[in-house]
């Protein structure tokens, strides 16, 4: 945006498309974000993973699938994966699916 004396405003850090966007380029900060998102909505899934023992496997699968897992790399494709980006999604993986 311009101000009055017609310079561009800047910023560190913004959403768009529901992707977080640094100034540095450096997707760390999303891939953290969205690890949030991914692991509240396990949280909320909470008495659906563990009380109706009539929904079997393949259905919890599923819906691992379409909710966390979804939210989690919703925008990924533009994700330029560090080593240690990798493992920290790797570990809510191995975390969730317990």
């Amino acid at each position: 945006m311009l101000d009055s004396e017609g310079y561009v405003d800047f910023t560190k850090k913004f959403l768009y498309l529901g992707s977080s966007t640094s100034y540095d380029l450096r997707d760390d900060q999303d891939i953290a974000r969205r690890i949030n998102i991914a692991s509240r909505s396990m949280g909320m899934l909470k008495n659906f993973w563990d009380n109706p023992p009539s929904i079997d496997l393949y259905t919890k699968h599923l819906f691992y699938l379409a909710i966390p897992i979804n939210l989690l790399l919703w925008g990924c494709e533009s994700w330029a994966l560090k080593k240690s980006s990798l493992l920290k999604l790797e570990a809510f993986h191995h975390r969730s699916i317990r």
